[in-house]
């Protein structure tokens, strides 16, 4: 895929109505991931569970903070492919300042 589509496909994943199936698929997968972390910083506050499974709960933490991150800035890259953000620069910037 080139540059462009590359980036419509990204932002069409991301938005509701466009992603069509994969899009759903990524949204659920999203949304159990932001479940698994809060069960995770809930569970870690027990002392003897946190004592067992102290770096399994950290690699969940790293895991989940890093697919976050990742999905946060594939957005701010995509973004452009909206009329509304379709400046490169300032686009981008207002849609991080506006979106956070």
């Amino acid at each position: 895929m080139r540059y462009q589509q590359t980036r419509a496909f990204i932002y069409d994943l991301f938005a509701p109505r466009l992603g069509g199936r994969l899009g759903a698929a990524f949204d659920w997968g999203i949304m159990a991931l932001i479940v698994v972390n809060i069960l995770a910083v809930l569970v870690e506050t027990i002392d003897p569970i946190a004592a067992a499974y102290g770096d399994e709960l950290y690699l969940v933490e790293l895991v989940s903070v890093s697919v976050f991150t990742v999905e946060y800035l594939a957005h701010v890259w995509s973004i452009t492919e909206a009329r509304e953000y379709d400046d490169p620069v300032w686009g981008r910037i207002r849609f991080a300042v506006t979106r956070s």
